[in-house]
């Protein structure tokens, strides 16, 4: 981000500002989500480590970019990461995840 923001200083302050009002509290917000999501795993019996984080300002640009987008068609300004064992407790992660958040088709 601060390479970006050296090289393109009024690209990297119109996305941090539409970011900054797009998150609202960041923190609280991924926190909520990891609670959200270690809660529905131990509820449906998985075992898996949850983390989640915020997008660089820099990987949200290089979407836009390479979508051609406009920052308010981009959804994903976060990233979540659950990291099990097995490739089938995966596969149950991700049907306990879609039962939580339904997915979005074409997304």
């Amino acid at each position: 981000d601060l390479g970006f923001k050296a090289i393109y200083p009024m690209r990297s302050a119109r996305i941090y500002q539409a970011v900054k009002r797009a998150r609202g509290n960041r923190k609280e917000i991924v926190n909520k989500i990891e609670e959200s999501l270690s809660h529905c795993l131990a509820v449906d019996g998985i075992q898996g480590e949850v983390s989640g984080r915020q997008k660089h300002i820099y990987g949200i640009y290089k979407k836009m970019r390479g979508k051609r987008r406009a920052f308010n068609e981009i959804m994903d300004v976060y990233a979540f990461r659950i990291i099990v064992d097995k490739v089938d407790t995966c596969y149950r992660v991700l049907g306990a995840v879609h039962n939580l958040y339904k997915p979005l088709p074409g997304r």
